[in-house]
């Protein structure tokens, strides 16, 4: 445990600056949508852009924790030959470890501390603050398995970026396919089972595949699980939909 709280340790030292400027960056949204939903004035106008610069900042906020825990996956990356990690005495599990250790501590909680002021402020309740940190959790936690996901599997900006590229032009395609229309008549019909277990099956395939990578390096039978994973969630999805 000490290892992996030291590599913790060590991926904070060197993320700090950013981490820090994510911070303000999450507190300057609070701040602007907390003074555009309590001030009283008549100027709507100056109002609804308040609201929209609070939406965006919100935005570039979750970009900014996917770029984040990217940048903590890939100081020990799990690909190359020559990773720095691969010539100590430690395995890939324990390096997995520390990276979701510090995803969770450098990722996931900060947004939460940052929030919790401003909710109080805002007077909601205990019901209410546990529902936005369950919706704000949802964002994060989406956002940073995608990340460790695509930086498990890409070395360098380039190859992440491009990583990245696929992977929303993916949930582009799956989105104009069904549509929410679609799945909300899907699900009407009650087949919402079959579509939770084919959402499952491909986070649980992708997952499997990152510990492989982690575990053996052996980047094809990685490769081979998420295809066999998604091409079976895709099957239930299609069926279901059909």
């Amino acid at each position: 445990m000490k290892l992996i709280w030291h590599i913790v340790r060590k991926d904070a030292r060197r993320l700090w600056l950013p981490l820090t400027l994510w911070a303000v960056l999450m507190t300057a949204q609070h701040g602007i949508e907390w003074r555009a939903l309590h001030v009283v004035t008549e100027d709507k106008t100056w109002e609804g852009r308040l609201k929209l610069y609070a939406v965006l900042l919100e935005l570039l906020g979750v970009l900014t924790g996917y770029v984040l825990t990217a940048a903590l996956v890939m100081e020990d990356p799990p690909t190359g030959t020559t990773v720095f990690w691969l010539t100590r005495p430690m395995s890939g599990a324990r390096v997995l470890g520390a990276k979701l250790l510090g995803c969770g501590v450098l990722v996931l909680v900060p947004p939460v501390l940052l929030a919790l002021p401003w909710w109080g402020m805002a007077g909601d309740t205990g019901t209410e603050i546990l529902r936005l940190t369950r919706e704000l959790l949802r964002w994060q936690v989406w956002a940073a398995g995608s990340a460790v996901a695509v930086a498990a599997f890409t070395r360098g900006g380039g190859q992440f970026l491009g990583g990245t590229l696929v992977l929303q032009a993916a949930l582009v395609g799956i989105g104009i396919t069904w549509g929410e229309g679609r799945i909300a008549r899907a699900t009407a019909a009650g087949v919402a089972g079959q579509l939770q277990f084919a959402k499952i099956l491909a986070v649980a395939g992708v997952a499997i595949a990152v510990l492989i990578q982690y575990h053996t390096r052996r980047r094809r039978a990685a490769w081979a699980v998420i295809g066999a994973s998604l091409a079976g969630a895709l099957l239930i999805a299609w069926q279901a939909l059909a």
